[in-house]
């Protein structure tokens, strides 16, 4: 502390470079800050748990060229059939599977009057009463469904029977205080009774949704393609959801097997651009924090180059070469906290331009905290270098410096 004074005066002398350094740092933080939240969020796409067993799972995307009214006997033939494959542990079908880039996300609220409901924009997955089980997912309170109460329907003629499983991350969303059972929530001004309540998918890596937000509907539109979900006993091996594949092909022409995947290799498809991201907010992360790293040595180097005479004096006058170093931190911690504080101010708005351009976005606190951590250890390491060099000044130079000035 005794260093502090000292430095703030010496900065205060000569303000023009440490101001600009100030403004460029603070800056910085802010970006980074924007960067750091970004990468946060990316990260806890690609790396969070999708709550389904998909070492285990495969997928079968199926189509008929049969009516629409023959198709429901067709699908249940198909199931069958599936299940009783060597290595199989269960089949059920979906108009759309979990991790599928194509999913199916409509608004759902907890009530029809706008003033004081909730809304949320959820995975709706039309399933039959063998998914939760074939997907791995928990059936935390209630139940599931069972097999008279799923619907085959053409999409115009859709009737959807009016029961509904959620997962615990919409039911707490909806109903905070109480338990979600035996309440309703309304999709398309429709209304349905919460059965059960399972645990967490992620069922969509839509942005603008929150993942965990899943609906199971008890209805399977058989004018739709629909995805057939094999769980096998050990993990999925592609050559025998393909295996699959062939045998529906070849029982039946009036079939159209599409495409086969197994969803290990399906995630990571789907992730793949969200990986991309993340390498490039990354890297543009780490070249910041380098760029400025390199301006804080600049400026170091050439304010101890400047201030070599009150270094010396310092030194003649019994300093340390650690009480000089410690000096010379010291001016860069101060100008650390005016960078932060223009960080504090920036950090929102620089969000809120870089993700919407418009409206205003929280940024949490410990964004500020970690960049604005991660900016101080990396001012200190620039000063080092420089601050050592100051350390090298000789008492003895105070005299040749007066001697020239006289």
């Amino acid at each position: 502390m005794n260093d502090l004074l000292p430095a703030l005066k010496l900065l205060i002398r000569n303000p023009l470079g440490p101001l600009l350094m100030v403004a460029q740092i603070g800056l910085t933080i802010s970006i980074l800050s924007a960067l750091y939240f970004g990468i946060s969020n990316v990260s806890q796409l690609i790396f969070e748990d999708s709550g389904i067993e998909e070492a285990y799972l495969g997928r079968l995307q199926v189509n008929f060229s049969i009516s629409p009214e023959a198709r429901e006997s067709r699908i249940k033939q198909d199931l069958r059939f599936l299940s009783q494959y060597q290595g199989v542990a269960g089949v059920a079908v979906m108009n759309r599977i979990p991790l599928d880039k194509w999913q199916w996300v409509n608004p759902i609220h907890n009530n029809l009057d706008s003033d004081v409901r909730k809304n949320s924009w959820s995975h709706v997955a039309l399933s039959d009463h063998n998914v939760i089980a074939v997907l791995g997912v928990s059936i935390l309170r209630g139940r599931g469904f069972e097999e008279h109460e799923i619907k085959y329907v053409p999409r115009t003629e859709a009737k959807f029977g009016q029961k509904i499983v959620i997962t615990e991350s919409l039911a707490d969303h909806f109903f905070t205080d109480t338990d979600a059972l035996g309440k309703h929530i309304y999709w398309q001004d429709e209304a349905f009774e919460v059965i059960g309540v399972s645990s967490n998918i992620r069922g969509t890596h839509n942005a603008n949704v929150n993942g965990n937000h899943a609906v199971f509907v008890p209805v399977i539109f058989t004018d739709d393609t629909v995805d057939y979900v094999i769980r096998t006993e050990q993990p999925v091996e592609i050559g025998l959801i393909k295996e699959m594949q062939m045998l529906l092909r070849d029982s039946d022409r009036d079939r159209i097997v599409g495409s086969e995947a197994i969803l290990p290799e399906l995630k990571s498809d789907v992730r793949k651009p969200a990986h991309f991201v993340l390498k490039i907010m990354a890297t543009i992360y780490g070249l910041l924090v380098g760029v400025c790293g390199f301006g804080v040595i600049g400026l170091t180097s050439y304010r101890v180059a400047n201030n070599r005479l009150q270094i010396a004096i310092r030194r003649a006058l019994g300093a340390s070469r650690w009480q000089i170093c410690r000096f010379i931190m010291m001016e860069n911690v101060l100008l650390f906290a005016g960078a932060m504080l223009i960080g504090l101010l920036l950090g929102p708005a620089i969000l809120t331009l870089i993700t919407q351009g418009g409206g205003s976005i929280p940024l949490p606190w410990n964004t500020l905290a970690i960049s604005g951590g991660i900016m101080l250890v990396t001012m200190l390491a620039a000063a080092a270098y420089p601050a050592y060099q100051a350390t090298k000044v000789s008492p003895a130079s105070v005299s040749g410096s007066l001697a020239i000035k006289r």
